[in-house]
């Protein structure tokens, strides 16, 4: 069933052995494997972005992972690492003709399930474990194992999302009743369950086995199947294969249920009805407050967890840690969010979120907010990357992951092609803090230098009775830029103006400006411009600034000379200020 040894390994490396290993490609870097990255992520500063990589990934939907100082991308193709330091290229692992189906990792190790397609039908399920160091075969077996995510088995993903797996161990379906823990180094079945290891009756509403104790992280969730028409929801010992806990849910329903660290997130109790959290021995620990719901999300903090749910009405949203041993729950007042998102990452106490939109206004870059969820205190960054696209191309653009480890940040994002509808190659940027001090406003740059969006606008407007309207502001943290927003107004033409962000030089502010689709030299006086597909509307690149106009009007429209000089008169108002 099982090929495994150092033999079987060199020989699969060497494409020698195709039956052992599936056809297999493999190819390994010349450069010595990088460290594991250390268990941390980077504080609320100034950052910079070190690399930038578009990995060849076909049509589909890709997947990331970060796992022994290697950023994983997994598509059907196959796998590709590289260097989560520096972006070059490690190893890549696919299998000729055959697609990637399920996977899952560990702290050393990568379990990939393949599949071979005919037509409309899938043949020769199999699996095979790689080193994550090195992306070196370690076994395979024909077995038509598949890897499960929050208890479930089913088709793979698009993209394919790494599948659960703890202390080692990978949680797989062995047919359509029973479940198996594979380690993921050898390949051996560490313990299997089938239906009628389960109770008959299916119907114990509190733990059937286990002491109470906390088993840490080293809990699996699981579906499984009961001798009588019904199922149950069970928390697994990923080592021995003991049943810790379990509670009946209907046959052919979904759970919807996610564990973390141990610990279970139910949203189905009942209909709309507040999130229940069950601790590792299964126990209730935590109900939410009446007028609350699901959607939730569940994050590890330490040895605690994370848990934000929706408020209904004028309940608002809110976000709790909980420790799982004594219940203990502690809500983050400070939290900056409304809600976690794909775009979360916890790494120790810290939740890092991503967001292109402040308190109270629109700022053009994507803005980072890192949360010290043990002692209740947010501080605020941005990314040198525009979190606003001012083209017609806006929602085009699908941010697909959000990672963080060893002091940098990562962001993978994949465009749509709007006639195929089809994805493109992601685009995966890495960013590092290059000023660990807090920005003390947006940018870095005091309210008070921030341009005046009036003043830009003086003489624009000619003729008699022009009035002005200023409004807008933006909130970030404690900074509040009291105006952002301008119109210049007379009795049959306006301009408004938008300051979109003010950066600590032009360097900056070109950096963040040209990573706009469209970006481009300036006809009118300004560093950089740009014309979206709104009429009579265009971006500015002056200095360090960054500003949006819009032009109306109410006879034959702005001439091109009048909205030439309109425009150089805004550019050289800028560069007053």
């Amino acid at each position: 069933m099982r090929k495994t040894g150092l033999i079987v390994a060199i020989l699969c490396c060497l494409g020698l052995l195709a039956s052992a290993c599936g056809g297999a490609d493999f190819e390994s870097g010349t450069a010595p494997a990088p460290k594991p990255l250390p268990d941390r992520g980077p504080v609320a500063g100034s950052y910079q972005q070190d690399w930038q990589i578009e990995p060849e990934t076909g049509t589909e939907r890709a997947g990331f992972q970060l796992i022994a100082g290697h950023l994983v991308v997994a598509s059907k193709t196959g796998l590709r690492a590289y260097d989560a330091r520096t972006g070059k290229p490690t190893w890549h692992y696919r299998e000729p003709g055959r697609q990637l189906w399920s996977w899952a990792t560990t702290d050393d190790a990568i379990v990939y399930g393949s599949y071979r397609e005919e037509g409309d039908q899938i043949h020769d399920r199999q699996m095979t474990g790689l080193d994550a160091r090195t992306g070196e075969p370690l076994w395979d077996a024909a077995e038509e194992w598949q890897v499960m995510s929050d208890g479930r088995g089913g088709s793979s993903s698009s993209p394919p999302e790494p599948g659960d797996a703890a202390a080692g161990t990978v949680l797989v379906q062995d047919g359509p009743l029973a479940r198996a823990g594979i380690d993921a180094r050898t390949g051996d079945v560490r313990w299997r369950i089938e239906q009628g290891d389960v109770t008959d009756e299916c119907a114990v509403g509190k733990p059937s086995t286990g002491n109470g104790d906390s088993s840490g992280g080293k809990l699996l969730l699981a579906e499984l199947s009961c001798k009588v028409p019904d199922q149950i929801l069970a928390g697994i010992d990923a080592e021995s294969g003991e049943i810790r806990w379990h509670r009946p849910i209907p046959r052919f329903s979904a759970s919807g249920a996610v564990m973390r660290g141990g610990v279970t997130l139910l949203d189905d109790v009942r209909e709309d009805g507040p999130p229940v959290l069950l601790g590792p021995d299964g126990s209730e620990i935590f109900t939410g407050p009446d007028g609350t719901s699901c959607s939730c999300e569940l994050r590890e903090a330490g040895e605690d967890v994370l848990l934000s749910y929706r408020g209904e009405g004028e309940v608002e949203p809110g976000l709790v840690r909980i420790d799982p041993r004594s219940g203990d729950v502690r809500e983050v007042s400070n939290w900056p969010g409304r809600s976690l998102s794909e775009e979360s990452v916890t790494v120790g106490d810290s939740l890092y979120e991503l967001g292109d939109t402040a308190s109270g206004g629109q700022a053009l870059p994507m803005m980072l907010s890192v949360t010290d969820t043990a002692k209740d205190q947010a501080k605020f960054a941005h990314l040198p990357r525009t979190g606003v696209q001012p083209t017609g191309d806006l929602g085009q653009v699908q941010q697909s992951w959000f990672g963080v480890a060893g002091d940098r940040l990562y962001l993978a994002e994949q465009p749509v092609d709007p006639e195929t509808e089809s994805n493109k190659p992601p685009t995966i940027r890495a960013y590092s803090v290059a000023d660990a001090t807090e920005p003390t406003a947006l940018g870095g740059v005091q309210p008070s230098d921030w341009p005046d969006p009036c003043a830009a606008l003086a003489g624009v407007v000619r003729g008699e009775d022009v009035s002005t309207e200023p409004g807008g502001s933006v909130d970030i943290g404690d900074v509040t830029i009291p105006a952002v927003q301008c119109r210049s107004i007379s009795e049959l033409r306006s301009v408004e103006l938008q300051v979109w962000w003010m950066s600590g030089d032009a360097k900056q502010a070109r950096q963040l400006f040209d990573h706009m689709d469209g970006a481009g030299k300036s006809t009118v006086g300004a560093d950089r411009e740009l014309t979206t597909d709104e009429p009579d509307q265009v971006w500015l690149q002056v200095g360090p600034a960054i500003v949006s106009v819009g032009m109306d009007a109410l006879d034959s429209g702005f001439s091109t000379k009048t909205r030439e000089q309109a425009l150089r008169k805004i550019v050289s108002n800028l560069r007053k200020s």
